[in-house]
């Protein structure tokens, strides 16, 4: 075994060496979410007060021209879920609107309630795993950024697949691996003028 002397060049590269083994530690980590293999820990979770807690944190990461705003139901029922998944997610969807907002500006307005969806409208959504008609809480993330088109509506949730050039192409796969996870569904709508 040689020393090597510890100038700022040796430091420098070990530094990135670190950086570079956490995001492959990152990577993996959304891999075995995405794949259901991750672990989870249920307990008894406000979706209003988690979407509450991700706004100043998404503000920091504010895209310049992008209004962010969030009205949240905090009457809504607690559900069991993992907190750090359920952050994980939230995090995701209003990071990706940010970034869909970024080129044009754009408002993005964060909501929480609750909904008595159909069965119908459950077998219309992403990951609909035959889940039975009933009462949901439901959070929403819409922005007026450019609608989306027919091959990213029908990849979005694909892993790796990117619209922006400087993401992985694994936030709205992992998303929708969580929401699998804790037996919920995704809606996705999107038009002209309307956004997402």
């Amino acid at each position: 075994l040689t020393m090597v002397p510890m100038d700022d060049n040796v430091r420098y590269y070990f530094r990135e060496i670190e950086k570079m083994g956490q995001k492959a530690a990152t990577l993996s980590s959304q891999i075995l979410f995405f794949s259901g293999q991750g672990k989870y820990s249920f307990e008894p979770l406000n979706l209003s007060q988690i979407a509450e807690e991700a706004l100043p944190l998404a503000k920091t990461a504010g895209k310049k021209g992008v209004n962010l705003t969030c009205l949240t139901d905090p009457g809504i029922p607690s559900m069991d879920a993992d907190p750090s998944r359920i952050r994980q997610a939230v995090m995701s969807l209003i990071l990706n609107a940010m970034e869909v907002c970024a080129a044009t500006g754009g408002n993005i307005h964060v909501t929480t309630g609750m909904m008595d969806p159909t069965r119908e409208y459950l077998a219309d959504t992403y990951v609909d795993d035959h889940l039975p008609s009933g009462n949901y809480v439901f959070i929403e993330v819409s922005d007026t950024g450019p609608e989306m088109d027919q091959e990213t509506r029908k990849r979005l949730f694909d892993p790796f697949f990117r619209n922006n050039p400087r993401g992985k192409g694994l936030g709205m796969a992992v998303v929708l691996g969580i929401t699998r996870m804790h037996r919920g569904a995704i809606k996705v709508e999107s038009g002209p003028g309307r956004g997402s």
